[in-house]
């Protein structure tokens, strides 16, 4: 039996945990990005100005901005996992329920939900790899994290051109609950 276990310690996969968290971080970061090509689309279909439009992206940031400065505290009182958890789940069932609405208001208040959503994954992710992680590898985790909030910048943008394109913009949020 090896000394880990006999301390009672538990054994991590620091690799495996890293990995998740990069990939979580890319999936949640592109849904603040996926509107940005949609812009058009939202235009067109609803009959609003591109401005207008472009609303759909503002309230995600505004329902995240507000989500950042909430969920640190609340995962102090009862856990990162837990908080990310039903963050993840919340943000999965909006995304699916983006897909099914016909109507820009409704896009509107989803979205501002979506972000609040997508909130308790980014700050409190990064609490979760300082607590996890030992020293000497928690650099390395926070900056694979980062990397995935960074690329989402232009994987969302790209995944939602392609798939609206192909299917549809309604189709992109059904799509979306997959990754998450």
């Amino acid at each position: 039996m090896s000394k880990l276990m006999q301390t009672g310690a538990i054994s991590r996969n620091y690799l495996i945990m890293t990995i998740i968290l990069c990939w979580s971080g890319l999936v949640v970061m592109s849904s603040l990005y996926v509107t940005v090509p949609l812009i058009p689309v939202f235009a067109d279909q609803f009959g609003i100005t591109p401005t207008q439009a472009s609303g759909a992206g503002s309230i995600f940031s505004l329902g995240f901005a507000v989500g950042c400065l909430m969920y640190g505290a609340i995962s102090d009182k009862y856990g990162c996992k837990r908080v990310i958890l039903i963050g993840m789940l919340i943000l999965s069932f909006v995304s699916f329920m983006l897909g099914l609405v016909h109507s820009f208001a409704w896009i509107i208040v989803l979205r501002g939900i979506q972000g609040a959503a997508a909130a308790t994954f980014s700050p409190v992710a990064l609490a979760y790899a300082v607590e996890m992680y030992p020293a000497n590898r928690r650099v390395t985790a926070i900056g694979f994290i980062s990397t995935g909030f960074l690329v989402a910048g232009i994987v969302g943008q790209i995944i939602s051109s392609i798939i609206s394109q192909q299917y549809g913009w309604n189709t992109l949020f059904v799509c979306w609950l997959l990754c998450t």
